[in-house]
């Protein structure tokens, strides 16, 4: 609720009580009967490409390097850790949840996202899940993983579209890339 509705919520300290959004077409039925309405406004194959960067060392400016190769490629990235998500533009986006899956969640529901660069700077997604269920590109930093990041590589790596990669940067600068 908030005092002032011409201020955003985010800025009045004001807590969302209810959220309507879109309406759910979750049954296959549903989803056979509203494809050909779809279909064209849907660019390519409809899904949001998603980067992970994961390992040790500055994540966060591995993630905005990616972003910049994405945009500079024509692709516009939003980059999510799990208490921070930046626009393409580099400014704050404010969500009313904390959490990586949430955070990706809510990313993936928004209109204005053209790709996911995912920050994992927790080990979230091994007690969650994943909330998507396609990866084009891990970037690995670091030289050696503790248990935690190689579980989470094995899940992640689980999940790598079929022309997607593993690129392993070590600390030395070189880069290995699996495909």
């Amino acid at each position: 609720m908030s005092e002032d509705i011409t201020r955003p919520w985010h800025e009045t300290g004001a807590v969302i009580n209810e959220l309507n959004f879109t309406p759910y077409m979750g049954n296959s039925q549903e989803n056979d009967d509203v494809r050909p309405f779809l279909q064209p406004l849907i660019q390519g194959d409809g899904r949001i490409p998603l980067h992970v960067v994961m390992g040790s060392g500055d994540l966060w400016s591995k993630g905005r390097s990616v972003s910049q190769a994405l945009a500079e490629n024509g692709t516009l990235a939003h980059l999510c850790a799990s208490e921070y998500t930046e626009s393409p533009s580099g400014d704050a986006v404010p969500l009313a949840c904390k959490g990586l899956f949430l955070r990706c969640t809510a990313l993936l529901r928004r209109r204005d996202v053209e790709a996911i660069v995912v920050v994992v700077d927790s080990p979230e997604f091994l007690k969650f899940g994943l909330p998507f269920d396609q990866i084009n590109e891990i970037h690995l930093l670091g030289d050696a993983l503790s248990t935690t990041e190689q579980a989470m590589l094995d899940l992640l790596s689980l999940h790598v579209a079929r022309a997607g990669s593993v690129v392993c940067e070590m600390a030395e600068g070189h880069e290995r890339t699996h495909q």
